[in-house]
């Protein structure tokens, strides 16, 4: 019998996959989890932390001047 993954291996491993450059494929040494299995964790887990997160740490812009805002902060960089 398979045992199940953590919650906190699932958050482990997604958040180490979004800061990362890396395939599910070379997740699977350092998380120990396959990649098929992977493929599921982490869309499952990225879609509850925006769930959760989207209202007050990932405002996406509404208006015209919102974007122009966000766009004149990159071209000052």
């Amino acid at each position: 019998m398979r045992n199940s993954i953590s919650e906190y291996e699932r958050l482990s491993v997604t958040l180490r996959f979004l800061t990362t450059d890396r395939s599910y494929e070379d997740h699977k040494f350092s998380s120990v989890i396959s990649p098929q299995a992977l493929g599921k964790i982490i869309p499952e887990t990225f879609k509850a932390l925006y769930q959760v997160l989207r209202r007050d740490y990932l405002k996406f812009p509404t208006i015209g001047e919102e974007w122009n805002e966000i766009a004149k902060m990159y071209e000052e960089r």
